[in-house]
């Protein structure tokens, strides 16, 4: 059997390779989540920081 053929055929690295997907898939879900997180905080700080700043000028703390 030539080296072509046996490299063909085997199945060794066929776990390694699943596994390659599976991290691949995995890191990309984690990114899309941490990408759709850092929006949601960055609405979350501004409308906080609007708010508080509202309500130091309804209280007059403000300049």
């Amino acid at each position: 059997m030539g080296h072509l053929e046996r490299f063909v055929t085997s199945e060794e690295g066929a776990a390694a390779i699943e596994y390659a997907l599976i991290a691949g898939i995995l890191s990309v879900v984690v990114l899309v989540g941490f990408l759709v997180l850092t929006d949601e905080l960055g609405g979350l700080y501004d409308r906080s920081a609007s708010d508080v700043g509202e309500a130091v000028d309804g209280a007059g703390g403000g300049p």
